[in-house]
């Protein structure tokens, strides 16, 4: 088994409160850092990491009325205060020390052979184009996409349509009509991994085959059979991508009824998804569902139900940023998604700003799961002007994850290494301990 060791050290006096004038040197260390001067500077340069930063005044706010009104944790608390302002502190001294990236300075894809035509396959001629900007010393440090239907075909099932791999300071960038096409439907269109101050912007991201399909109930042939009649233009639940999905095949349920107006249902059902039914045709738009249950499915869904059947994976999010720091993703468009639209892992200080995410016209579902999902991101970030609907679970799901302590010894924490969270475990980083029910922090074989 992976381990990774972690020399615990205890914070703080518990039970005591924190004398106001080791308080008071905090907030005016606070108020030096995010003085109105400062960041008028830096919003003038960059006006979204302004906007986050003015708003770390109201979370460090916060932090201190917790510090006054808690004297059993204020010795904790005074420790992450601490934390967050040294943390504040690099991020100011990135931002004056590492040049704002010149988006006139650009890398064109056409000059690497990308066509834009919506047939030819521009994956290759995009990847040369990041790779000599990645690798320029001039300031040129844009790739630039101009209005087109850039085809781009996966390159493995681990990399992504768009691998971008330990790349820093580096922007890929469209215009109005900018369209990058995904043609397999569990494609994941960009992996960030590893990487630092990337970002993308004015780009819709278009799968051309939905990773679902969708359709009504109209009857029960059996207390386990569901008959479901394939609505027009989509695609047959036989399709191979429903098997070779992890879940194969996910079945989410909405009421008859729909919004005035529009194709979507009024609301999704709160009976329980199906998982992995055994799908057999009846005739080109119909189709027999039987799932696991152990009351009849008539109990539990009504004839005319709309139904959803996804091609679900767990790994396969559209856009996948993973152990990468300042990644930038701003006036994106997505239509669909096998697993979640956009997903932060252990990723600080993403920014998810005016980015569309909505089913094309035809359908009303877009992503299986979530839209935006923020995780393990100990610096927060910056979400706002996006349009998110149609999604098949949350529209943002936000939390931070639970790293199993397997074993203790005196001062030593046992837990088990993942390699997209080992961010996580920088020196100097800020670790709490809960503790769990019995019986779920055993060592784990792998």
């Amino acid at each position: 088994m992976k381990k990774l060791i972690l020399q615990a050290m205890l914070f703080g006096i518990f039970g005591m409160a924190l004398p106001a004038a080791e308080l008071d040197e905090l907030n005016a260390r606070r108020d030096a850092l995010l003085a109105p001067a400062v960041l008028a500077e830096i919003g003038a340069a960059d006006p979204l990491l302004g906007e986050w930063l003015a708003a770390q005044k109201r979370i460090l706010a916060n932090l201190e009325q917790a510090v006054r009104s808690d004297a059993e944790q204020a010795g904790s608390m005074k420790a992450d205060y601490e934390y967050l302002l040294d943390r504040l502190a690099g991020e100011i001294e990135h931002a004056k020390t590492v040049p704002a990236i010149d988006e006139s300075k650009v890398f064109n894809v056409k000059a690497f052979g990308a066509k834009g035509d919506g047939s030819a396959d521009d994956g290759e001629a995009i990847r040369k184009a990041i790779a000599a900007a990645s690798a320029d010393t001039t300031g040129r440090r844009t790739v630039f996409l101009p209005r087109g239907r850039y085809l781009v075909r996966c390159i493995g099932p681990e990399s992504g349509n768009l691998k971008l791999d330990k790349l820093r300071n580096l922007r890929i960038a469209g215009e109005r009509g900018t369209e990058i096409l995904l043609p397999g439907p569990l494609d994941v269109a960009v992996r960030i991994l590893d990487c630092d101050n990337v970002g993308l912007k004015n780009i819709a991201f278009t799968y051309l085959k939905p990773p679902y399909t969708t359709g009504r109930i109209v009857g029960f042939p059996a207390d386990d059979v569901m008959r479901i009649e394939i609505d027009p233009g989509m695609a047959a639940p036989t399709d191979p991508m429903f098997r070779q999905a992890q879940t194969k095949g996910l079945m989410r349920f909405y009421t008859p009824e729909v919004i005035p107006g529009s194709l979507r249902p009024f609301q999704s059902s709160i009976a329980p998804h199906q998982g992995a039914p055994e799908v057999t045709k009846v005739d080109d738009r119909t189709y027999d569902f039987k799932v696991n249950s152990f009351t009849p499915v008539s109990k539990h869904y009504a004839k005319g139900s709309h139904v959803a059947f996804y091609a679900r994976t767990y790994g396969n999010h559209a856009v996948n940023n993973a152990n990468s720091a300042r990644t930038r993703l701003e006036n994106l468009t997505l239509n669909t998604s096998s697993a979640m639209a956009v997903l932060n892992n252990a990723s600080d200080r993403p920014f998810v700003v005016n980015c569309r995410i909505e089913a094309l016209p035809g359908s009303f579902v877009s992503t299986s799961a979530d839209g935006i999902y923020m995780r393990n991101i100990s610096l927060g970030g910056l979400v706002r002007g996006n349009i998110v609907r149609h999604v098949g679970d949350d529209f943002m799901n936000i939390h931070s994850y639970v790293f199993p302590a397997v074993k203790a010894e005196g001062k030593t924490l046992y837990v088990k290494a993942k390699d997209w969270n080992l961010r996580n475990f920088a020196p100097g980083r800020r670790l709490g301990l809960l503790r769990t029910s019995a019986g779920q922090n055993g060592i784990a074989k792998e």
